[in-house]
């Protein structure tokens, strides 16, 4: 029986990769979001040291060099010395958003008149949004930038540390357990109490307070609403869909990718892709590896607080009887 009960708590290779899967997504959906914001302050390209230009010299050949040169440098005019640009982009991805929001809510609900009333809920939200935006810019302007800054990492920080990366199975396991059968009373048989859901309830206000700090940066209110529909559509949409499919490994990889063209739209490839590539493989495989391994060394602590257990003659009685 006590065997049995180990068993529960074992975490087995694939859950733990899983698992890591979650973390990279939710790293991934931050990075992207810290370069859409970067896009959107219109903070010029860093630019290179001479040992760096050397050693990316000494890498790629003339013509990629060129290329790359020439890339670079349409894109810095796009960013820095078209201003129409930026705001055009910036309402064709929000107004991709909104519609992705309430393809999204539509879908969800099974019958017309709820798609149509989540519909509306959504250009309810998107409208207030957009009223509010002059606020969410205004609200820490005697704010020092480092202080916004300090305080928009710990947020996201804290994002990353509560979310809930539990697995589907574990997940209705651990609430199951923790309801004892009870139910919200209303029929559909969902259980009244999470212990998840207060940690699911941090991590997304702790990101969206982060977002509004990061808002209050930006130069224009277009700018501001921008940013947060990013937020909702990253945070709140992207990850309600990657949570809920099935093949964990190819979101994953869409994930990686997609951050890494973000990264790839603000610097040049300098030692930051080395450390992103061993912040991935660490966080997705290494760490995953170590947990499964370090479970052999986990010990279970037995006192008089464990539920008694019938024994004959110095063994369990049940699995006697078994």
């Amino acid at each position: 029986m006590a065997t049995e009960s180990e068993n529960r708590f074992v975490v087995k290779r694939a859950e733990a990769l899983e698992v890591g899967c979650r973390l990279v997504q939710a790293l991934c959906r931050l990075v992207v979001f810290i370069s859409y914001y970067c896009v959107l302050r219109g903070e010029p390209f860093p630019t290179l040291s001479p040992s760096e230009k050397h050693e990316t010299e000494a890498i790629f050949t003339s013509h990629i060099r060129t290329e790359l040169e020439s890339a670079r440098q349409q894109l810095s005019t796009l960013i820095n010395g078209s201003p129409h640009s930026i705001p055009t982009l910036m309402m064709v991805l929000s107004l991709l958003t909104i519609l992705l929001a309430i393809a999204l809510v539509s879908t969800s609900s099974t019958s017309l008149c709820g798609s149509y009333t989540q519909a509306k809920e959504v250009l309810l939200y998107t409208m207030l949004l957009l009223a509010l935006s002059p606020v969410i810019r205004s609200l820490a302007e005697t704010v020092s930038t480092d202080t916004v800054y300090a305080l928009s990492s710990l947020l996201s920080i804290l994002h990353l540390l509560v979310a809930d990366y539990s697995l589907p199975s574990k997940r209705s396991e651990i609430t199951n357990g923790y309801n004892n059968g009870v139910t919200n009373g209303d029929g559909s048989g969902i259980p009244k109490y999470s212990p998840l859901s207060g940690g699911i309830s941090v991590s997304l206000n702790s990101q969206i307070l982060s977002s509004v700090c990061l808002a209050s940066r930006l130069q224009s209110n277009g700018a501001v609403f921008c940013l947060m529909c990013a937020a909702a559509l990253l945070f709140v949409v992207a990850a309600n869909i990657s949570k809920s499919l099935t093949f964990q490994h190819f979101v994953t990889l869409l994930h990686i990718l997609g951050a890494t063209c973000a990264l790839g739209a603000l610097a040049p490839p300098t030692a930051l892709f080395a450390v992103w590539a061993g912040a991935v493989i660490a966080v997705g495989i290494v760490l995953p590896q170590l947990f499964v391994h370090l479970q052999k060394l986990k010990q279970v602590a037995s006192g008089p607080w464990d539920e008694a257990v019938p024994t004959i003659g110095g063994g369990p009685l049940l699995g006697t009887l078994s």
